[in-house]
């Protein structure tokens, strides 16, 4: 009896492992692998050319990237991409891919903090979200970069004290719109899945350097 729950607990590993291994994605830049919300995807298009898919939903071949400047330039300049998606890549430019990346994933960005607004998964304002870091309701603070240098040092440094992740790329602009106010210093995302999602994307723009000047 023994045996045979060992052996049925084994061939849940295996096929867990199995599951794992055919999730996980290859960047056609560096050639490391991982799940594909790690990644930024990529289709060819017959008299298009390389298309980035924002969605990840877009039909045909697909290849994966990482949102690094450094794996855009190699899948371009060592035929990463071509080789992929088994194409003759024409015109294909390191900048202008980055260019069109950061446009969508921004996009993305806003999209999900303008959902998670919706799904009142936010906290809008310096005091309510102190209220709500307190609370231990948080799980991303977003504090405008522009905000003043008290408010920011204040709040990031309390965030610090609780090991809740931080982010200070954002204006207060930005954060004003999907808001719906004029300019938001403090925005505290209390969703987990919102949470991930939109910090994901802040990752991305700032390893593609769209925070950058």
């Amino acid at each position: 009896m023994k045996k045979l729950v060992k052996r049925e607990q084994a061939q849940v590993e295996e096929a867990t492992d199995a599951e794992r291994s055919s999730s996980e994605r290859t960047c056609v830049g560096c050639r490391a692998k991982a799940e594909p919300h790690a990644f930024e995807r990529f289709v060819y298009l017959e008299g298009e050319g390389l298309i980035f898919d924002l969605r990840q939903k877009a039909p045909g071949r697909g290849v994966y990237v990482h949102a690094r400047r450094l794996c855009i330039e190699r899948a371009v300049n060592r035929g990463g991409f071509a080789r992929g998606l088994k194409a003759a890549l024409q015109g294909v430019e390191s900048d202008k891919i980055i260019a069109q990346m950061c446009e969508g994933i921004e996009r993305r960005l806003r999209e999900s903090l303008q959902s998670a607004v919706v799904a009142q998964a936010t906290v809008v304002g310096a005091s309510r979200a102190a209220e709500a870091v307190a609370e231990d309701r948080v799980r991303l603070l977003l504090v405008a970069g522009d905000a003043g240098e008290s408010t920011r040092h204040k709040y990031v440094s309390n965030a610090e004290r609780k090991q809740l992740h931080t982010e200070e790329h954002l204006g207060g602009e930005f954060l004003g719109r999907v808001s719906g106010k004029e300019f938001v210093a403090v925005l505290a995302i209390t969703g987990q899945d919102f949470a991930q999602r939109i910090a994901r994307d802040i990752g991305k723009l700032r390893e593609l350097g769209a925070f950058e000047g």
